[in-house]
């Protein structure tokens, strides 16, 4: 599919483009784009491609693998997990409280599995986002 037909490209790169090209009508000439930028159009190039976001926006296409590769793979601020499933592991009528399971699968096939008490405060944002980095 032609990426200027396909509506969910269109809705991540429209409020991008708009930003990149107001910054180009009131930039002074010679500057760099800001790197607020740069981390939004790589955002993008991770969901969509590098050549359709070097493309949609315009951005220079080298200037932007550049920013992909020195970022890497474990940014995890980049990254969205294709799925997630909180489940309770164990309901029922008993004087303990439930046990909730958060499993995590890596793309490279690293598996975490974490059973937690129903009245445990933990933070799974973090242990999860701990998970993704161990490799960095």
């Amino acid at each position: 599919m032609e990426w200027r037909q396909d509506p969910r490209f269109s809705e991540d790169v429209e409020s991008v483009r708009g930003r990149v090209r107001s910054w180009r009508a009131t930039r002074r000439p010679g500057s760099a784009m800001p790197e607020d930028l740069w981390g939004a159009a790589v955002v993008l190039a991770r969901k969509h491609g590098l050549y359709r976001i070097a493309r949609g926006l315009p951005v220079d296409y080298g200037a932007l693998k550049m920013r992909v590769d020195r970022r890497g793979a474990s940014d995890v601020a980049t990254r969205q997990a294709d799925f997630i499933e909180l489940t309770a592991a164990r309901f029922g009528v008993s004087s303990e409280p439930p046990v909730f399971e958060v499993e995590v699968t890596d793309p490279d096939g690293a598996r975490m599995v974490v059973r937690l008490p129903g009245t445990a405060a933990v933070d799974v944002v973090g242990l999860v986002g701990a998970f993704r980095r161990r490799c960095a």
